[in-house]
């Protein structure tokens, strides 16, 4: 797991041009899976802030993936994920809102007395960070981590048969337009 430096970001999601579906899935999938990974030590470990929002980045964009390719993942696989995923969202979100709350507010440090405002911000978000830290050390956390590479291996060998990823995309994109 990789720690030392800043909070590692989405990168762009490469296909070729004439993809599947499947295809992209997978790299998308695979893309959110290793923001994750990359940023959950330095998350656990709570001393920068990006690591947690990072993260949370990342579990965000593999329950949108879930959603989006759907109809070529196991439903009962998805739900579990959809669940787990939904669950990690949340207790990061508890520490990221303490964290721009606090950001924030110094911004104003000169105008106003904030000290017994910013006292308690920083109780609550360092209980918040407290819950991170058991949650990505959780037997619950690591198997979502595992569930979540063994979508990707799934996805990996699967049947390579699924429409062509423009395609799709444009029909998906014009139903929603509608």
């Amino acid at each position: 797991m990789i720690v030392a430096g800043a909070a590692h970001k989405a990168q762009p999601i490469e296909v070729a041009r004439d993809a599947r579906v499947h295809d992209l899935a997978l790299a998308a999938l695979r893309s959110a899976v290793e923001q994750m990974r990359r940023n959950t030590r330095g998350a656990r470990a709570g001393k920068q802030p990006e690591y947690v929002h990072q993260l949370r980045v990342g579990a965000r964009r593999a329950r949108v993936i879930l959603k989006l390719f759907g109809e070529f993942i196991d439903p009962p696989r998805a739900a579990v994920l959809e669940r787990d995923l939904r669950w990690v969202f949340r207790v990061l979100g508890e520490q990221r809102d303490r964290d721009v709350l606090l950001e924030r507010l110094s911004l104003h440090a000169s105008e106003v007395d904030i000290a017994p405002l910013q006292r308690e911000l920083t109780r609550q978000r360092d209980r918040a960070a407290r819950a991170v830290t058991r949650a990505l050390s959780s037997t619950r956390y690591q198997r979502t981590q595992h569930a979540l590479a063994a979508l990707l291996r799934v996805l990996g060998e699967a049947d390579q048969s699924s429409p062509r990823a423009r395609k799709w995309a444009k029909k998906r994109m014009n139903k929603r337009l509608r």
